[in-house]
C-alpha cells in the first residue's frame, strides 16, 4: 500500500483527521515509511525483543 505514494498518504490523512479530534492529532505526522519494506521483520524482532526482555524472563534466564 505503501508504494501508492502521495496520493495514498492524501487519502490517509483525509480520513484520520476527518475523523480524529483536533487534540488527538495536533502533532500528528502522517509521513511515508522509510523502512524500505522490512517493516515486518522489524516489528517482529520488536515483539520478540519485547517478550524476552520481560522481568520475568530476564529473572529466570539471571537464576540459571
Amino acid at each position: 500500500m505503501v508504494t501508492a505514494g502521495e496520493h495514498f498518504l492524501v487519502s490517509m490523512r483525509e480520513a484520520v483527521y476527518s475523523r480524529s479530534l483536533p487534540l488527538a492529532t495536533e502533532h500528528l505526522r502522517i509521513v511515508p515509511t522509510q523502512t524500505s519494506g522490512r517493516a515486518g521483520v522489524l516489528g517482529a524482532s520488536a515483539l520478540v525483543t519485547a517478550h524476552t526482555l520481560t522481568p520475568a524472563n530476564v529473572n529466570t534466564l539471571l537464576a540459571s
